[in-house]
């Protein structure tokens, strides 16, 4: 594995523990742009005396990076290694990355079908700042769930006097829907961004829009071979 690791350029950004980073192979050539989220157990006087224990892990969204059924488990692995060598410390082990990926809303032949959900029920989860979130059909059954985080900017006193001011918004992670299809995913994703930016928006933090991402590309609607993002750097990144 040492021998063709992925090699992680690091970067911060505006927003509180979310972090960019670019992926690169063992000749240094550019295969990747990820956005990271190390995702931290709450702590024991935090949860109840019976709560199972949770090991820390990372989110992976995988922005940009060439991805197909063939080389999925390869890159996913790859990309592990290097990500949890970098964010272990002899404070905490992280144990294990979480991947997503852009919606498929952008495969051909979408469509405006109605999405056959009723509502959500919120409820917390073992970590910080993450929070699961069951769908639910007009019978109030659960339909499919969704882990929700909401990425809050970092305080003005934390970021250069330069820096852009940038928005509060929801990462959507979507574990499972019952129904979903090409048809009516617009649907879905309308649906759901005004209903979680409705129940997370308070006087505190009015959340700007919702950003959705899915489990794997390697069967979520027979997604083409390579996922594409745009080369672009964003603006509200920090060099580490």
């Amino acid at each position: 594995m040492a021998n063709n690791a992925y090699q992680l350029r690091l970067q911060r950004t505006l927003y509180e523990n979310f972090y960019r980073s670019i992926l690169m192979d063992e000749m240094g050539n550019v295969i990747g742009r990820l956005s990271l989220i190390p995702n931290i157990p709450l702590g024991r006087s935090q949860v109840p005396e019976n709560a199972p224990h949770v090991s820390a892990n990372i989110i992976v969204i995988v922005e940009d990076a060439d991805v197909n059924k063939d080389n999925l488990i390869d890159f996913e692995e790859r990309t592990s290694y290097a990500i949890l060598k970098r964010f272990s410390t002899e404070q905490i082990a992280f144990q294990q990355c979480l991947f997503y990926y852009p919606s498929p809303k952008y495969v051909g032949d979408c469509g405006e079908e109605e999405f056959p959900g009723a509502g959500f029920k919120l409820t917390r989860t073992l970590y910080n700042n993450f929070y699961g979130v069951y769908f639910l059909n007009a019978d109030k059954q659960p339909i499919g769930d969704v882990n929700v985080v909401p990425n809050i900017p970092l305080d003005r006193s934390q970021i250069p006097e330069d820096a852009p001011d940038v928005p509060p918004y929801l990462l959507a992670l979507v574990n499972s829907i019952e129904g979903i299809n090409k048809k009516n995913i617009i649907a879905f994703e309308n649906d759901a961004e005004g209903a979680l930016v409705n129940r997370f928006s308070n006087p505190t933090a009015q959340f700007d829009h919702c950003e959705m991402y899915y489990p794997s590309p390697a069967f979520v609607f027979e997604l083409p071979d390579a996922v594409i993002g745009s080369n672009d750097q964003p603006d509200d990144i920090i060099e580490l």
